[in-house]
């Protein structure tokens, strides 16, 4: 029984560290979006957002 509930513990963690990186996620897309109309480049972007510019690419890409 306590094994199991350390199971279950792990994994609530678990799914709040994937809700949180789906947040951070979904943040970073609206700022590579907000930034993509302001006119700023891929390259600045990417710099601006420390992640690399096929990131940028990828999510401008979904995006249209």
């Amino acid at each position: 029984f306590e094994e199991r509930q350390f199971y279950i513990g792990m994994q609530n963690q678990r799914e709040t560290d994937r809700a949180a990186a789906r947040d951070r996620k979904a943040e970073r897309n609206a700022k590579i979006m907000d930034l993509h109309r302001k006119g700023y480049s891929q390259h600045q972007i990417a710099e601006e957002l420390q992640c690399g510019r096929a990131t940028v690419q990828r999510i401008l890409g979904a995006e249209k």
